[in-house]
């Protein structure tokens, strides 16, 4: 009896085995999976140019350089993007202000090989979602922000099946005040 338990047991592991085999197989070429989704890509250069004026959030201008440069990274930006700020008062208190010009440039993966000079590199669709402590740096008083980064968001970065919902209201903090989804191109990580 226990011999038979046991080659009963037996055969349903090897069958499990075996049908974990096809499955990682079958899981591995399916479309939608890392290696399927690569496809050619290059780096383009995109101004930064827009005014923010909050009721709720005042920014130094250190403040919403940082902020606007984590978003931007969080959304498949490369890490060397420049963004300067003016208009905000700055000095050795760090001042805040309810308006800034935001200024600079960085650069975004966009599909297709580049042109003569352009690097074409191999990137991934990989979905990114932005809202409250999403990235962690993103915070609930960053819905006007994120409303007044939308129009250079969606110009600039090439997205997919994108969601973008804002509905800020003046000197009222939200949790559900903003939120980010998308599909966007990014390199994939390096293994280490």
């Amino acid at each position: 009896m226990n011999t038979l338990k046991t080659c009963m047991v037996s055969a349903l592991l090897v069958t499990a085995m075996i049908g974990g085999q096809r499955a990682s197989a079958a899981d591995a070429a399916a479309p939608g999976t890392a290696e399927a989704a690569a496809e050619p890509a290059h780096w383009q250069k995109v101004p930064v140019d827009f005014s923010y004026s909050g009721f709720t959030t005042m920014y130094s201008c250190y403040g919403i350089e940082d902020k606007v440069k984590a978003l931007l990274i969080a959304l498949g930006a490369r890490a060397d993007a420049r963004i300067n700020a003016s208009g905000c008062e700055t000095g050795p208190h760090m001042h805040v202000s309810k308006f800034a010009f935001v200024r600079g440039e960085f650069h975004v993966l966009v599909p297709g090989p580049g042109a003569a000079g352009e690097d074409t590199v191999q990137a991934l669709w990989q979905a990114v979602a932005i809202s409250p402590n999403r990235p962690f740096s993103m915070g609930e008083g960053d819905c006007e922000l994120v409303e007044q980064m939308k129009p250079m968001v969606e110009k600039a970065f090439a997205l997919r099946e994108a969601s973008y919902r804002t509905s800020c209201v003046p000197n009222t903090l939200s949790m559900n005040g903003y939120s980010l989804k998308a599909s966007v191109l990014r390199l994939p990580k390096q293994k280490s």
